[in-house]
């Protein structure tokens, strides 16, 4: 005999995309007054959401979240927010400019400690 497993319905409802924040957050403080967007009802557990939540420099992470420590954005804080966001967007992308500068500036680093060694290599090869 099959026994029929219930879940539990979780104790908060969201909404797929709904502006939160975090808060009362024990095991992760740094978390807590973060915003983020409400991406899914988590597979593992019925009372947690999996929340992509704003971190410093534009940085993005989806983190599974009891519902309990997940507070809706109310409808009168919602331009904050989005004023928020479109700061949060140009921190991103400002941090992902900087990033492609400091990678094409390593890719040129290697090729230059490259033809380095090999000039080295040569010199030293013919006596130098």
């Amino acid at each position: 005999v099959v026994e029929e497993v219930k879940l539990k319905p979780p104790s908060k409802e969201f909404k797929i995309g709904q502006a939160v924040r975090l808060g009362g957050l024990l095991k992760a403080p740094h978390l807590n007054g973060k915003r983020g967007l409400v991406q899914r009802l988590s597979t593992q557990d019925n009372d947690r959401w999996e929340v992509e939540i704003r971190l410093d420099r534009g940085v993005l992470e989806v983190k599974s979240i009891r519902s309990e420590n997940i507070v809706a954005v109310p409808r009168n804080q919602a331009a904050e927010w989005q004023l928020e966001e479109a700061r949060f967007t140009q921190e991103r992308q400002k941090r992902e400019k900087e990033d492609k500068r400091w990678n094409e500036e390593q890719e040129k680093s290697k090729k230059f400690n490259t033809f380095r060694n090999v000039c080295e290599k040569t010199l030293n090869a013919q006596g130098f």
